[in-house]
């Protein structure tokens, strides 16, 4: 019996919500799932991959940072944000937990370093390689 009351009351919290941003309940339930799902894809990037960085192709820090990845003996995927059909909403999702919206975004076996001048500042103080071998 409580649990239907909890479900109910759940339900019309997010009912009200929705109408709070003007959506419908079904587009709120979406855009949370396809949030989730965003969630899910850059966790798993990060955590499965030694030396994850989200770049641009467009920019001289990220070439810079990318040109450098091979020297460090790591595994490494480069996902490129410019190219990826949900790249704007990776960089906001990034944003609000990293604190960083700027591309190249790197990470270190699931530690966030930072971007391109935080990236070679880790890199000449041996810092980088301390983490990447940890």
């Amino acid at each position: 019996m409580c649990d239907g009351k909890r479900e109910n009351g759940r339900r019309m919290f997010l009912r009200r919500r929705a109408q709070s941003y003007g959506q419908s309940r079904t587009s709120y339930s979406r855009r949370r799932s396809k949030t989730s799902a965003l969630l899910h894809q850059i966790t798993f990037h990060v955590q499965h991959t030694d030396l994850p960085a989200l770049a641009s192709r467009a920019f001289t820090d990220c070439s810079r940072v990318k040109s450098a990845l091979p020297s460090l003996g790591a595994q490494f995927k480069v996902l490129e944000l410019d190219q990826e059909s949900s790249g704007s909403e990776y960089q906001s999702y990034l944003a609000e937990k990293t604190g960083q919206r700027t591309v190249p975004n790197v990470f270190v076996n699931g530690k966030h370093v930072g971007g391109c001048d935080d990236f070679f500042k880790a890199q000449s103080s041996g810092e980088l390689s301390k983490l990447i071998g940890a």
